[in-house]
């Protein structure tokens, strides 16, 4: 087979790359088989694998270099103009073919030694061999290991079986893990052991899968130097080793700090906190505890009474009328509804009516239980239970979002830091709604905000362009240019999952989805292997989904689905219910 790719011509004349390795058809299985593979030799790490040794000599009489791109593996050397292999492996030639254009080569190179996305696993790639040309049957499997980077957890035994099928008479292409990395060990992190009855959360997901939509009991009564919880210590975790020798903290056995407000206190040395006057306690995201008094309102919150404030615990029976204020530095129970209306509390939230208008905010630090929504925002910092309908609204939640049999949300965004359970998404002849789980609610803001600010950038460019006409760019908008450059970097690499470090996605790309997250092994963030978008209803088409940094619009409607990512971390799959 010729080492010489001559593109077809299209315009300009242009000058060949040449290839430095060889392909050739070879039998498939027994030396007589007559099943022909294509396949092409094993080259090592550095090899330039095409280059352009003709081109200076061809470039005088006008000729131009035929376009080259590094594919999987392989690196672009700017200097001399060659594709580099950046491992050890088998290269693969292929064409991009555009009408009017030259035909774009691109080389790719099969790994030699395949990792696991977690780089808990690797594997011997062998490929039947070219006669009298590099390949496993004469290069040395210890030194490619160790030009792989794979130092852990290597397993003789299937060297010795990787050993028997290169040099076996049948020639196959096979797969053999030659490398396990050691998983970290799991330890338990700190919780509070609650000594009075608080009951699970509303949504509580059940062992069985179900969840348990029970209220969770706010404003629980208790008596001086009543015993109200104990610190339960971390159990640290052990280390782990993937195949590349690295070390794997473990991300449980993590510390809690315990924080006490109002009527409570925290004794370090047992680990108890107890109630310091009678009083009614706020559990606030299983780590703060705070005693106070309760603030009773019968009636609604209007001219009457006026705004309320307070740092006590409080329950209005009646609703929040258009224009007022709530603000409570502990637990909130509102009986009726608000309506354009501003609601703030430290703690816990319940609003056993609705939330509507577009001046209607809600924010509580702790969990949010609501019946339902109507143009209108909310922000929590725990978990967020919708029971019957969500419309056209944004709702921010800290943890998971959960929403009872039956209900409905119809456009609008919602952004969970966890997973979101919910029943039916869309209806005919809505817009369409956002759903984001494994995603924290600031991020998402700030990558709306680096997006508004990228394109005014841009607009101010082109501006400023046609103001200085031809000729050489000005140093203003060369300043211009850097910035929109830093403002895009940010946007591409802005991680949205919670607890990574902010500006941590890998690869490179000129969009979102061309780069890369890091397992969850990697970071100290949230498992987003775990986290799941689960639809026990209906959702329609053009529903936009995200789990972490990927999205994905619905091409058609759909029924009982469970979406979650690919096991690469780089798409949505959806798995029926």
């Amino acid at each position: 087979m010729t080492n010489t790719v001559t593109p077809k011509p299209s315009g300009p004349r242009y000058v060949p790359p040449e290839l430095h390795f060889f392909r050739k058809q070879v039998p498939l299985g027994k030396a007589d088989s007559e099943e022909m593979v294509e396949v092409s030799q094993l080259v090592r790490k550095g090899a330039v694998l095409a280059n352009f040794p003709e081109y200076h000599k061809m470039r005088k009489k006008g000729f131009v270099r035929s376009p080259i791109e590094p594919g999987a593996n392989v690196l672009f050397d700017e200097h001399s103009f060659s594709l580099i292999a950046e491992v050890p492996g088998y290269p693969k030639a292929s064409y991009v073919v555009k009408e009017g254009e030259p035909d774009i080569l691109i080389i790719d190179i099969v790994p030699v030694l395949k990792m696991s996305h977690d780089k808990m696993q690797a594997s011997l790639v062998i490929h039947p061999a070219i006669p009298n040309l590099p390949s496993l049957k004469t290069e040395s499997i210890d030194e490619l290991i160790k030009e792989a980077g794979v130092t852990y957890g290597i397993m003789q035994e299937a060297l010795e079986k990787a050993e028997k099928s290169i040099h076996s008479e049948y020639a196959d292409f096979d797969d053999i893990v030659i490398a396990k990395g050691l998983f970290p060990g799991e330890g338990h992190d700190a919780y509070l052991q609650f000594e009075v009855e608080i009951g699970p959360l509303a949504g509580h997901l059940l062992s069985d899968g179900s969840i348990d939509f029970r209220e969770r009991k706010i404003m629980v009564g208790v008596k001086e130097n009543q015993h109200i919880a104990t610190k339960i210590p971390a159990v640290p975790g052990e280390k782990g080793y993937n195949v590349l020798g690295e070390i794997i903290e473990p991300k449980t056995g993590k510390d809690i700090t315990i924080k006490v407000q109002g009527n409570a206190a925290f004794n370090p040395e047992d680990n108890k906190i107890t109630a310091t006057q009678d009083g009614t306690m706020s559990v606030i995201q299983e780590q703060t505890i705070k005693v106070a008094s309760k603030v009773a309102i019968k009636g609604d919150i209007d001219y009457n009474t006026g705004n309320l404030e307070t740092e006590n615990n409080a329950t209005i029976s009646g609703d929040i009328q258009p224009g007022f204020k709530v603000s409570v530095g502990g637990d909130l129970d509102i009986g009726g509804s608000v309506t354009s209306a501003s609601v703030f509390s430290e703690g816990n939230t319940i609003i056993r009516g609705g939330i509507s208008g577009v001046k209607s905010t809600i924010e509580s630090r702790g969990d949010l239980n609501i019946n339902f929504i109507e143009r209108a925002t909310t922000k929590a910092g725990g978990v967020t239970v919708i029971r019957k309908q969500a419309y056209y609204s944004t709702i921010e939640t800290g943890l998971d979002l959960r929403c009872a049999s039956g209900s409905t949300i119809v456009g609008g965004t919602i952004v969970a830091g966890g997973s979101l359970t919910v029943a039916n998404v869309g209806c005919e002849n809505s817009k369409s709604a956002l759903l984001a789980a494994g995603v924290a609610p600031e991020r998402y803001r700030l990558h709306l905000e680096l997006s508004k600010q990228y394109k005014e950038q841009q607009e101010q460019i082109i501006q400023a362009l046609q103001l200085s006409g031809s000729g050489r760019r000005p140093k203003k908008i060369q300043k211009m240019e850097e910035e929109a450059h830093e403002t895009r970097m940010k946007m591409l690499t802005l991680n949205l999952i919670p607890g990574t470090e902010l500006y941590s996605r890998i690869g490179s790309g000129n969009t979102r989805e061309e780069l890369e997250d890091l397992d969850s092994m990697y970071h100290q963030g949230i498992n987003i292997e775990d986290i799941r978008i689960e639809v026990s209803g209906k959702i329609y088409a053009g529903t936009v989904l995200m789990i972490g940094n990927r999205k994905v619009t619905l091409s058609e409607d759909f029924e009982k689905r469970c979406y979650r990512l690919s096991k690469n971390l780089k798409r949505i799959m959806a798995i029926p219910l």
